[in-house]
């Protein structure tokens, strides 16, 4: 048996065989057993998104180019994303939340 811990601003995804859906634990501990769990550790900060389009054209013809930042922390939205994938990583999240956007 083991204690996993993970600070406030990150989360532990556990899964293995008695988790059937994944555990997702915010800022706390877990007793785990190796053998039979599987975690992960999730960063829950702010994420930068910068979108860019350029040379978007009109319906009269004018060109466009537009910049925009955007920043993400949506909780709910990486539980969904951890729910599909135990193997993904923050920029994998980032660039998915990045394709979403645009």
């Amino acid at each position: 048996m083991q204690v996993v811990t993970c600070g406030p601003n990150e989360a532990i995804v556990i899964s293995g065989l008695f988790n059937r859906p994944p555990t997702f634990i915010v800022g706390g501990r877990a007793f785990i057993f190796p053998c039979f769990h599987k975690i992960q550790k999730l960063s829950l900060s702010i994420m930068t998104l910068v979108l860019r389009t350029e040379l978007v054209y009109t319906n009269l013809g004018v060109p466009l180019s537009i910049t925009g930042i955007a920043q993400v922390h949506n909780l709910k939205l990486k539980k969904i994303f951890c729910d599909k994938n135990l193997k993904i990583f923050s920029h994998v999240i980032f660039t998915l939340i990045l394709k979403k956007f645009q």
